[in-house]
């Protein structure tokens, strides 16, 4: 799979090192990335990270859109094989340049993500379950309860963490086919978890329970028709966009290690 990299001249040498990834694929995915990068950008740059940005997804029978989320676990897992640490972050998400450091935030033996059943009543929870369902069917896993659902449109993980993300080769055309094989194999495998809070995984529907929504650290346009995604994504950027000019302009960027 063919990528970009972004390397602000930083010396990283033969150094593992954090990395940001994407993956902009296909005519919609490129309107939301003229959107979305500048400022997914700028967060790399400010925490010290690469971005690479991937434009291939995997060639075969499914859907795009299935293929584009098997990708995913293509991508995250080649990551880590060459690097200490990665966060994922989807090309429909408008990063919030002065939001935390990440990778200070969630424990290098945990792996990170907003944990969607601590607001299921507001997402479609019954969607979520079918494709557990699905899941567990075309893996041959036996059904168990599934006490977490992190969204993986972003989410962070180390080295350590890539069995999360190997390959299926039985994979039928449905939604969130990757998030269920990453969060069946979390409680499998028994892997620690950092459940970060809602301010880094904000969808369109739950705008309206913030004061101010353009405060959260990461705007995830999701569970909405595309139309809509672009329309609220470029109301927004343009929102934004004075607050990230006026924040880069302050002399000292440094991370911080609180949500606070």
């Amino acid at each position: 799979i063919s990528s970009t990299l972004y390397n602000y001249n930083i010396p990283y040498g033969d150094i593992l090192m954090n990395v940001i990834v994407t993956l902009v694929y296909g005519s919609m995915a490129r309107k939301f990335a003229k959107y979305s990068i500048l400022p997914m950008a700028h967060y790399a740059k400010r925490i010290g990270a690469k971005l690479v940005i991937h434009k291939e997804i995997e060639q075969g029978p499914l859907s795009e859109r299935t293929r584009a989320m098997l990708s995913k676990l293509t991508i995250m897992r080649d990551t880590l094989s060459k690097n200490d640490r990665v966060i994922w972050i989807d090309s429909d998400i408008l990063m919030n340049v002065s939001a935390p450091n990440l990778f200070e935030i969630v424990p290098p033996q945990s792996y990170g993500g907003y944990d969607e059943f601590r607001t299921i009543k507001h997402t479609d929870g019954a969607g979520l379950l079918e494709s557990y369902r699905r899941c567990f069917q075309e893996e041959g896993w036996a059904p168990c309860e599934i006490n977490n659902s992190f969204n993986c449109g972003l989410q962070v993980a180390s080295k350590e963490h890539i069995k999360l993300f190997e390959s299926s080769k039985n994979v039928g055309d449905y939604d969130l086919c990757e998030q269920a094989r990453i969060n069946y194999r979390i409680k499998s495998l028994g892997i620690e978890t950092f459940s970060l809070e809602e301010k880094w995984n904000l969808k369109p529907d739950r705008f309206s329970t913030y004061p101010n929504y353009l405060d959260a650290y990461a705007l995830h346009y999701t569970g909405v028709s595309n139309e809509l995604r672009l329309s609220l994504m470029a109301r927004d950027s343009k929102l934004i966009s004075g607050r990230t000019e006026a924040f880069l302009k302050i002399p000292h960027l440094l991370p911080t290690s609180s949500e606070s």
